[in-house]
């Protein structure tokens, strides 16, 4: 059984943002940063698309690592809520390239990932790495380790 769906077994007993909560303490490590990184075909062409805490530990883990990467564009937490009052500030790293791909740890509505690149103007089709699928339709631009409602289908 793989991290993001032993994170799934691990919250699906709570509801609303303590199951937002769980997930992320639980998605929020190394064996789920390596196994989303290994996801990406020539990760040295792409700029990541981050944010929150779990960008903000998956990117220090890359630095610490030395793996190859084009620089990482990192949002600040909070943006699936809407009710951030405080301005967006990006930390962005190295250089932007032409290839981007959002890295994340959960996906469900797609709100986070919404803000993102609405602010930074790229297509809706960016490439998108995710350790646990939520949403309850398959977007084809989303690869993800573990799918929720692929699981419950089967």
């Amino acid at each position: 059984m793989n991290i993001a769906r032993k994170a799934a077994e691990y919250a699906k007993d709570l509801e609303g943002e303590a199951f937002f909560d769980a997930m992320d303490t639980a998605l929020d490590c190394e064996s789920i940063y390596q196994q989303l990184y290994d996801l990406i075909l020539d990760p040295f062409r792409y700029t990541f698309v981050l944010s929150g805490r779990f960008g903000m530990h998956f990117y220090k883990w890359v630095m610490k690592a030395g793996l190859p990467h084009a620089g990482a564009i990192i949002f600040p937490g909070g943006l699936r809520d809407g009710k951030s009052k405080a301005p967006i500030t990006l930390k962005v790293t190295d250089r932007w390239t032409q290839k981007a791909c959002f890295i994340d740890d959960s996906f469900y509505s797609g709100k986070t990932r919404a803000t993102c690149l609405h602010v930074l103007y790229v297509p809706k089709d960016l490439p998108t790495f995710i350790a646990y699928d939520g949403s309850v339709e398959k977007q084809q631009w989303v690869t993800a380790l573990y799918r929720w409602h692929t699981e419950q289908e089967e």
